[in-house]
């Protein structure tokens, strides 16, 4: 039973090695990935209009830290999706909840905060790339608003069972 336990990060620590990989990129490498990414999004936009090579270059320009940044937060609130679930099935015996869903938010926020910083730092020994505090806390709001979001929906679709079985 205690070894089916830990299977259930196995999906959170292959998200972990996803971003890892993103990671030891070259800061040329990844800045073409997100720049072919800025390019595809305002192409969806700029959809049908007439608009010159120049207006076409500065909006990308100016979408592609947006764009980076999202990416940040998106990729986190993934990872504390996979690790809240585990958690929630680990920490639940029954019908008996051995934390509060305020417990889980913290726990697995400061372990994405913990992942973001450690990436950051790796990223100190890449080519091209920087370590930035910055890039932690958009990583910690991603996973945040994953956390909170996931929670919410466990949260309702919880409750909705308990009265279901209570009728």
């Amino acid at each position: 039973m205690k070894r089916l336990m830990y299977l259930t990060f196995l999906p959170a620590v292959l998200w972990m090695l996803f971003i890892f990989g993103f990671s030891k990129d070259t800061g040329e490498e990844s800045s073409s990935l997100s720049l072919t990414i800025t390019q595809k999004i305002v192409d969806i936009i700029e959809y049908n209009k007439d608009i010159t090579k120049e207006e076409y270059d500065a909006l990308v320009e100016k979408l592609h830290t947006p764009v980076r940044k999202a990416a940040h937060m998106a990729e986190y609130a993934i990872l504390a999706v996979l690790i809240c679930i585990p958690v929630l099935i680990n920490m639940n015996i029954g019908n008996i909840r051995m934390i509060s869903l305020k417990q889980i938010l913290f726990i697995v926020v400061i372990i994405c905060m913990l992942y973001a910083a450690t990436d950051e730092i790796h990223q100190l020994f890449v080519s091209g790339r920087t370590g930035k505090a910055a890039d932690v806390l958009i990583d910690t709001i991603g996973a945040f608003c994953g956390t909170l979001v996931f929670l919410c929906i466990y949260k309702f679709a919880y409750g909705k069972i308990v009265r279901k079985r209570e009728q």
